[in-house]
């Protein structure tokens, strides 16, 4: 926001809320910001954007979130309909290629165990390409730590060969969640290059360094007039693969060798 010419008790004023992963609380933070009549409101999670959207139809929403389209916070990305717009992290060509990835790191796989919250929907994408590929897709509802347990019960009950995460836990809950799925030694996508240094296996995710700054490109844009229905929500473009070889030994997975030289980060 600086480099666009934003400082913080000069020209501009930000009221920072968060909700730490607590959901009953974000009815009550989205109701003091629009009663303090912001110029803006930017989210992160698609649960802060239907909670802002609830609390304003008339504040532009700037987010940033996971699956943009497959979690129903747009339908049409080019020109997204109320009041909301921004940076998607996933897209249908990223949930395609995590399928691909995984069946060319373990090519005899037939089943997959999708953990996510069902409380979001469902991203069509992962049905779609694991479809075109021969590929069963089990859900596993996954909303909490509590779930975690019961969770790996499902995959070994339904003979599950892989597993694609895709909810994000708080600390230290992902890293039980890390060592469950490591404990099946199965493949496994993860979220985000956090996961793969906690003993994920690999990732494939957007530049986030990159999504931060095209969010400050929006809220700029917003606050010198521009509306979101006139802004594309952005989806990636460029992704970064994250593998951590040493994961890969332990379950007795060889990484292709082409994929180690396409990655961008490895953890050995």
């Amino acid at each position: 926001m600086h480099q666009r010419g934003w400082e913080e008790g000069r020209n501009i004023v930000f009221e920072r809320r968060y909700f730490h992963g607590d959901r009953a609380r974000l009815a009550e933070l989205m109701a003091e910001l629009t009663a303090l009549e912001v110029d803006l409101l930017f989210v992160q999670g698609v649960w802060a954007v239907f909670a802002a959207r609830q609390a304003s139809s008339r504040i532009p929403i700037v987010f940033a979130v996971g699956d943009a389209v497959g979690r129903g916070v747009v339908v049409n990305v080019a020109r997204p309909e109320g009041n909301a717009t921004g940076v998607s992290n996933r897209s249908v060509e990223t949930t395609a290629k995590v399928v691909e990835l995984l069946t060319q790191i373990s090519p005899g796989v037939s089943r997959i165990a999708a953990f996510m919250n069902t409380d979001t929907g469902y991203p069509p994408a992962l049905f779609q390409e694991s479809m075109r590929r021969g590929v069963e897709i089990i859900i596993v509802d996954l909303k909490g730590p509590q779930d975690i347990g019961p969770s790996m019960a499902t995959v070994s009950q339904r003979r599950a060969d892989a597993i694609v995460v895709w909810v994000g836990l708080k600390p230290p809950f992902q890293a039980d969640l890390i060592n469950a799925v490591a404990k099946a030694r199965l493949p496994a996508a993860w979220p985000g290059r956090q996961d793969v240094e906690l003993g994920g296996l690999f990732c494939l995710e957007r530049d986030l360094a990159y999504n931060h700054r095209r969010v400050a490109v929006y809220i700029d844009k917003i606050l010198r007039g521009a509306k979101p229905v006139d802004l594309p929500v952005e989806q990636p473009a460029v992704f970064e693969l994250a593998i951590n070889l040493k994961t890969a030994k332990t379950i007795g997975i060889t990484i292709p060798r082409e994929l180690i030289v396409r990655a961008d980060w490895i953890v050995e």
